[in-house]
């Protein structure tokens, strides 16, 4: 790891979190950028308002990853977010069964 990088990793109030920073110039102007790992379990409706929070970190120069089933593999990445598949599609058609 470079002088310029630092990662810390820990458990926070929503999960286990990951969060390395760089970094990097902004229009013209020096700041530290994270790349973010951002865990959900659940339906749309767990998982859309981590794609919108992850949208928004993108738009400031972050980037961000979606830990996420993957019947949402599409949506996140299609969003412009790196995606890790945590379950399969069955597991999910399950869970949304109940």
């Amino acid at each position: 790891m470079s002088p310029r990088q630092h990662e810390s990793e820990g458990r926070g109030r929503f999960g286990i979190f990951r969060i390395s920073l760089r970094r990097c110039t902004i229009s013209g102007v020096r700041t530290v950028a994270f790349d973010f790992l951002l865990p959900t379990l659940g339906s749309a409706g767990d998982v859309i308002p981590v794609v919108c929070l992850g949208r928004g970190l993108v738009r400031r120069g972050h980037s961000a990853t979606v830990v996420a089933n993957e019947e949402f593999a599409e949506r996140v990445q299609a969003a412009g977010l790196g995606f890790v598949p945590l379950g399969t599609r069955d597991e999910a058609q399950q869970l949304f069964a109940d």
